[in-house]
């Protein structure tokens, strides 16, 4: 846990929670594995607000908590799901170009709340009145949104949170009580759930203009039941109650990482093969044990592949086993050849390809910050290990002062290394060869440092922006209320002055610049 990892996540819980949250994380984040009190003393909040602060990141699956022998609990924080909340948009793009907009207000609003229920507690009842306030004209929309949560569930997008036994948590057993792999993505049952008729009587009977007797409905909601189990459309009653669920963040990046490889494979060679590869990640994805990663993905067989290209361009069996060979001899090496059983069976090279995709992101950071000289030495680099600045200047095809240059400027932003290999013990330069390398994983690592940092400096300089426009924003945002109301439009006009106006356009302008 780097500095500038705690310091991104101070920022991303403060932008989420607030200012209590933010001091008991950093309280966590600085002095690791607390108890109750040691933070109530530690961060100088009151117990009751420390309570709530824990309960919000318990909720949110970013702090753990088990047993010490003295008998306290102790918490500690999880940065790196803190560090994930800085990935949800691309979360919520994913689930609405696979499962439409349903889909994506499903994990918006899981995503917004921690965890949340199948039925009327929670996900349907929620989504299904956004769906309603923004106009998406749907029958049953407790149906479809039922719909749409089962197929997350079976894509293994969602999974079930674990309930903790109070008794194996005396024991300090916490674990214990972790549904199984194959009961983590299984949905509850849903017999005793009632989806009645949405459309309502005024509707049916055509009186639309008239609007319901509030001071009637409001009177007998205080007799009957919660508004929330009386509307129509609604489960009546809650048989998944305890069965909560949470986003699984390992089946996205599993997304993230099958579309970087489709998008080499159509870069490389061509979009049937992108296909072809689409259909073997596609095939391998169900004998996955999501969480757990591995260098080589599962065994899958020829006609695996041919049935999951059911909705791709049909190729006859030679052409499919022509593109799979393509694959498998490819430089790339996207598929590895295993046996000779069910017209061939293969395994994906997840190990070889995530190398290929780091080195490839590499190579572009490369080529846009010191041009394409230096991405030509950088990969020479690579492919020949080590190097002399002679041997650079030969094999690059330039000059050898050029050459010198252009190794010094990679040099001295630590994308490349140097070792010295001295022919004495006295080290002087005339007898010392100095050999330039690439070790890839520690410039991974230098420049993931460097993006945490980047989007360190810019989520800190959003809010310096908002806090010194504060005063002129509400004013927006009063302003932006009045104009909805027709009556008030004259008065809206008079609350911003044109150069108000103007400045706060520049504002918005500079905030967006931040949030992209």
């Amino acid at each position: 846990m780097s500095n500038e990892q705690t310091r991104l996540a101070i920022l991303i819980i403060n932008e989420s929670f607030g200012d209590v949250v933010e001091k008991v994380t950093a309280y966590l984040l600085k002095h690791g594995d607390s108890s109750l009190l040691e933070m109530i003393r530690g961060a100088g909040l009151k117990p009751n607000k420390v309570r709530k602060a824990l309960c919000v990141l318990i909720q949110h699956q970013l702090c753990e908590y088990a047993p010490h022998k003295s008998g306290a609990m102790l918490y500690r924080v999880n940065i790196a799901h803190i560090l994930l909340r800085a990935r949800f948009p691309r979360y919520i793009h994913v689930a609405k170009a696979t499962f439409g907009d349903v889909g994506e207000l499903i994990v918006e609003d899981i995503l917004r709340n921690g965890q949340s229920l199948m039925s009327q507690a929670s996900s349907i009842q929620r989504v299904g009145e956004r769906l309603e306030s923004a106009g998406v004209e749907i029958n049953d929309i407790g149906g479809e949104v039922r719909q749409q949560f089962l197929a997350l569930v079976r894509g293994h997008y969602l999974h079930r949170v674990p309930r903790p036994n109070a008794d194996l948590l005396a024991t300090g057993d916490v674990t214990s009580d972790m549904p199984l792999a194959q009961d983590r993505f299984q949905p509850p049952s849903t017999e005793g759930i009632q989806f009645n008729s949405r459309k309502r009587k005024r509707e049916e009977a055509g009186d639309e203009a008239r609007p319901p007797d509030v001071k009637k409905a409001k009177n007998q909601d205080s007799m009957e039941e919660p508004e929330a189990k009386r509307r129509k459309g609604w489960p009546t009653q809650a048989v998944d109650a305890g069965i909560f669920w949470h986003v699984n963040h390992c089946r996205f990046h599993q997304q993230f990482r099958d579309e970087a490889i489709v998008s080499i494979a159509v870069e490389k060679i061509n979009e049937t093969a992108a296909c072809v590869m689409r259909a073997a990640l596609s095939a391998s994805q169900n004998q996955v044990e999501w969480g757990r990663s591995s260098s080589i993905g599962p065994e899958i067989y020829s006609l695996q592949i041919e049935d999951k290209l059911s909705g791709h361009p049909k190729l006859s069996s030679k052409e499919l086993d022509q593109y799979l060979h393509g694959l498998v001899d490819d430089q790339i090496q996207f598929l590895r050849r295993t046996g000779d059983s069910g017209g061939g069976s293969y395994t994906v090279n997840f190990g070889h390809l995530a190398d290929v995709l780091c080195q490839s992101t590499i190579e572009s950071i490369v080529r846009e910050r010191f041009g394409n000289k230096c991405l030509r030495v950088f990969r020479l680099l690579l492919l020949k290990k080590t190097l002399e600045q002679k041997q650079v200047a030969d094999l690059a095809m330039v000059p050898s002062k050029e050459a010198k240059e252009l190794l010094y400027s990679l040099l001295s932003e630590n994308y490349i290394t140097l070792q010295e290999i001295p022919k004495a013990g006295d080290y002087a330069p005339a007898r010392t060869f100095y050999l330039f390398s690439v070790d890839l994983p520690q410039l991974a690592r230098l420049l993931l440092e460097r993006c945490y940092q980047a989007l360190g400096n810019l989520m800190q300089r959003r809010a310096t922006e908002m806090k010194k426009n504060k005063r002129l924003l509400e004013k927006f945002h009063e302003y932006e209320a009045q104009q909805l109301g027709n009556s008030q439009r004259e008065e809206a006009d008079e609350l911003l002055t044109p150069a108000e106006k103007d400045t706060i356009q520049v504002v918005k302008r500079v905030i967006s610049k931040y949030v992209t």
